[in-house]
């Protein structure tokens, strides 16, 4: 498995660097500091006394928690919620429990265990939870700076600053001297000063570790079946390229003449460019129709009741759906409003399973390539 544990103290950088580092190549990224906010917040919002680490661990363990790019907790989209001076100022004290720091770390696991690559950011992740990490990665930056940085997410204020240096000094002492997976550079990491570097320099400077240690962008995107970047060019030298999807351009490649040039090294089992619209065959109809049966039965059993508005779907004409995405089984309630068969815009990442990327593609489904600029997609 390939994995990149990014830690650090906070202001060094981490979010940043890991959501660009994962746009890259092609990864998904975890960011572990949400799950404690989330937690945090969970607890001052029920009144947990923030000592009773028993309690706090109760409480992480009956959490509904989805961290993508947006922090989902019991179906609600907390992502500025979890970033409030208040969350801000308590987190510490929470993580340092032993028992919640078990159910956390636990999950972050088994998120890694369920993937072959990624990015996982934090300030425990190379020593406690990924160990084994490929490449273990300290980002750190001079104090001045990262309270400049984290001072100027709330504007230019100079007290602000001041606050804000004073308040990442106290969480690096709290989190640095707990007893519970303290903030350390874990054996083997790479260090990394931030303090004049720009983001995209120390993702570079990573990469190139990555390359060392025999991943290269291609390879993180065979890995994941994610498409390569295209670069398409036709007899008349008319070149448009298409949108990134992290990393390089693919390398284009001289055709025998009279063929069109096509990306090399692209992921094996992804089209190059969009396929053709064509009718949909009897026997995919009629598959789609007894899967329907079954989801619509299983809807109303699980979500009993009336979908309020669907008589105001068109019978034959174009329409796009857009559901909010509170939970997993949203898509129960989206096939009950139409009978017409729908197509579903799934993440990429559930294509790494040949099996149940066919399977969805015969529902209809196509895939996304989350946190890029998916021409191909849209």
């Amino acid at each position: 498995m390939s994995f990149v544990a990014i830690d650090g103290p906070g202001g060094a950088g981490k979010s940043t660097v890991a959501r660009a580092l994962a746009a890259r190549l092609g990864w998904e990224r975890l960011d572990t500091g949400a799950m404690y906010r989330a937690l945090t917040l969970a607890a001052l919002r029920a009144g947990i006394d923030l000592a009773d680490g028993e309690a706090l661990a109760e409480r992480a363990r009956s959490m509904e928690l989805v961290v993508d790019e947006s922090v989902l907790l019991d179906g609600e989209d907390v992502s500025a919620a979890i970033r409030t001076p208040e969350v801000s100022a308590a987190v510490s004290e929470v993580s340092a429990h032993l028992a919640v720091r078990a159910e956390l770390v636990s999950r972050q696991r088994a998120w890694a265990s369920q993937r072959s690559a990624g990015v996982m950011e934090g300030r425990d992740i190379g020593s406690v939870v990924l160990p084994d990490a490929l490449l273990k990665v300290y980002l750190t930056a001079d104090p001045e700076v990262r309270a400049a940085r984290r001072g100027a997410e709330h504007g230019p204020d100079e007290r602000g600053v001041h606050r804000a240096a004073a308040a990442l000094a106290a969480r690096d002492r709290h989190d640095s001297n707990r007893g519970a997976s303290p903030l350390t550079v874990a054996e083997g990491a790479m260090v990394v000063d931030s303090s004049g570097l720009q983001p995209e320099d120390v993702v570079d400077h990573l990469l190139a570790a990555l390359a060392e240690r025999g991943v290269t962008i291609d390879q993180a995107a065979r890995t994941y079946a994610v498409p390569s970047p295209e670069l398409v060019e036709t007899e008349s030298a008319e070149r448009e390229p298409a949108a990134r999807t992290g990393g390089e351009p693919a390398e284009v490649v001289a055709p025998p003449a009279g063929e069109s040039r096509l990306p090399r090294g692209r992921a094996q089992g992804v089209a190059s460019e969009p396929p053709a619209v064509r009718p949909i065959s009897s026997g995919e109809l009629a598959f789609y129709a007894v899967c329907r049966f079954i989801s619509v039965g299983a809807s109303r059993i699980y979500l009993p009741g009336p979908v309020i508005g669907a008589e105001r779907l068109p019978k034959d004409a174009p329409f796009i759906l857009a559901p909010t995405h509170r939970s997993y089984v949203d898509w129960l309630v989206a096939a009950r409003v139409s009978k017409r068969r729908l197509r579903y815009l799934v993440k990429g990442e559930v294509w790494k399973s040949s099996f149940t990327g066919r399977l969805l593609e015969l529902l209809g489904a196509f895939p996304v390539h989350r946190g890029t600029a998916d021409r191909v997609a849209f």
